[in-house]
């Protein structure tokens, strides 16, 4: 989710990839009543190669401010996503599986939450949060380079990328509270299944 306008009543828009499109089609349908329009296709350059994904807009409105005083900082006027503590007091199992279903990936028996624009402190404030939200013991942070794109021809800066690990244990624990709001082919993430179990369900899937 990104600004699309930054006003005093902002706008928003929702954007994802093609193998995320239920889940996109899930989020207008809670949101639809403070939507512009039905989603759409939209063209953008990640790293110098054109993808195309599925995206929608919100209205103008003025109720959006509190949304993104808690999620967005101004810096030098340009408003940039952050992880504030404001966000302790939203966090429950529907938006963890919101983030799981969005940002989130099956591995080790456990889950990552990636966390690619954060900075390290904002990611050590939100594994905290999370640990004492929801009482977990098992979280760590991962870390790795990000990865030059080949279709750029001037040299990119090396920055670290940081996930959010999800130990087994904990994993089990949340389990019963999120599934109910994971969609179908979601669960398989966090379901402690491989990845043949999963699909002799008949549950098609895309990590």
């Amino acid at each position: 989710m990104n600004v699309l306008e930054w006003k005093w009543k902002p706008t928003y828009w929702i954007q994802t990839g093609w193998s995320k499109l239920s889940f996109l089609w899930h989020v207008y349908l809670e949101l639809i009543s403070l939507t512009s329009s039905f989603p759409g296709i939209r063209q953008s350059i990640v790293r110098g190669k054109s993808h195309n994904s599925h995206s929608f807009d919100t209205k103008n409105l003025q109720c959006l401010n509190e949304l993104s005083n808690i999620l967005y900082t101004n810096i030098n006027g340009k408003m940039v996503k952050s992880i504030k503590g404001e966000l302790f007091d939203y966090l429950n199992y529907r938006t963890l599986a919101y983030m799981i279903m969005g940002d989130g990936a099956r591995k080790n028996k456990g889950f990552v939450i990636c966390l690619e624009n954060f900075t390290l402190q904002e990611v050590v404030l939100l594994l905290n949060m999370l640990a004492i939200k929801f009482n977990l013991e098992d979280l760590t942070i991962q870390t790795e380079d990000s990865k030059p794109s080949p279709f750029k021809k001037e040299k990119e800066e090396i920055k670290k990328i940081y996930r959010i690990y999800f130990g087994i244990e904990g994993t089990k624990t949340l389990l019963p509270f999120i599934k109910p709001y994971l969609l179908d082919h979601f669960d398989y993430r966090i379901s402690g299944m491989t990845k043949a179990q999963y699909e002799q369900r008949g549950v098609k899937h895309k990590s």
